[in-house]
């Protein structure tokens, strides 16, 4: 799920940044995007909370296996085990993995919430609602070349007064 979130933000990024200005048509996608970071978290919680309940089921059924049954003792085991893994990894035992997967996907909302407010307020255009135009125009006596909001044109003068021109 959470590479399907960060794919679609990525994504929703792309689309908002992608003509270089924030205006008020990009509010949408950042909206959708906070609202898929959101669920990320909300289905990175739930997840978590039903493999502690399936962990939790398990731990009882193992007490009443050992209750019920002379000899059998997977508590031993389990303490040997832990015993052996935990001293090599002691600063990863303090961490949940559930801190670093909300993480993720409140970041994910983070950078939602900071690209619709840039949308909102425009303030991703520098106050302006428009891009400025650009015009640069260079001429001689039988050509010229113009350029505007990059769009470059060429005129050409041809012999017997006809001209041509092309646009890119």
């Amino acid at each position: 799920m959470t590479s399907l979130v960060l794919l679609i933000a990525g994504a929703l990024t792309g689309l908002v940044t992608f003509d270089q200005q924030l205006d008020g048509l990009d509010a949408i996608p950042s909206l959708l995007m906070v609202a898929i970071g959101a669920f990320g978290a909300f289905f990175a919680a739930k997840y978590t909370e039903r493999s502690k309940f399936h962990y939790q089921r398990y731990r009882q059924c193992r007490a009443e296996l050992e209750r019920l049954v002379p000899g059998f003792t997977i508590t031993r085991a389990n303490t040997t085990a832990d015993n052996a893994h935990d001293p090599k990894y002691p600063w990863l035992q303090k961490r949940k993995v559930l801190g670093f997967w909300l993480g993720l996907h409140e970041t994910v909302s983070a950078i939602g919430v900071v690209l619709l407010a840039f949308a909102l307020w425009g303030w991703g255009t520098g106050g302006r609602t428009e891009s400025p135009p650009t015009k640069r125009q260079v001429e001689t006596e039988n050509w010229s070349v113009r350029e505007s909001n990059s769009q470059l044109r060429l005129e050409v003068a041809l012999p017997s007064n006809r001209a041509a021109s092309v646009e890119r």
